[in-house]
């Protein structure tokens, strides 16, 4: 009886050690995709928010939101190198982005923070690991809470700003 009851012990813990790392890489690779549709989508807006720099140069809040996408982007590396996964690639390097008016760079940054929300919801769904959670909804509180109400108030002529008149930067358009 004790001979089965510790074979049968032990085939429990080899069933368990073989399952463990399986479930481990199912994790692995569901961490990874969703790392990867966030980066990249963060990668997008700090490519579009530069080019809008570059055509128009230092106007906010284009100016002040590329920083938060660089910290996005940041907190994202972080958690890839805490899986000890390969980064994804910036394929926006050698996108060109071109404006025809700082209204239409706004409404275009408008529709992509609101898209960058709805991302959110949907990369949260299945995942379990805390500090993934929390990153997610920190970066799209950051976009529901501060990105698009900047690019809302901008497009209403609220935003405060460069020229000292209330109407933040509609008198440079």
């Amino acid at each position: 009886m004790k001979a089965i009851l510790t074979t049968i012990l032990v085939v429990g813990a080899v069933a368990l050690l073989w399952t463990v790392p399986a479930q481990a890489a199912d994790d692995s690779a569901l961490i990874k995709s969703k790392l990867d549709m966030a980066i990249d989508d963060e990668y997008h807006a700090r490519a579009m928010y530069a080019a809008v720099i570059e055509q128009f140069g230092e106007v906010r809040p284009f100016s002040q939101i590329i920083r938060a996408e660089e910290r996005h982007i940041a907190a994202l590396v972080r958690l890839y190198e805490r899986y000890n996964l390969e980064v994804l690639a910036d394929p926006y390097t050698e996108v060109e982005y071109s404006f025809t008016s700082l209204d239409e760079a706004a409404r275009q940054a408008r529709d992509a923070e609101i898209a960058n929300a709805a991302l959110y919801d949907e990369l949260l769904l299945d995942v379990t690991d805390p500090e993934v959670i929390r990153v997610f909804e920190n970066l799209q509180w950051a976009s529901q809470e501060r990105h698009l109400p900047a690019f809302e108030r901008y497009l209403n002529g609220t935003q405060p700003g460069c020229c000292g008149n209330g109407m933040g930067n509609r008198a440079n358009r």
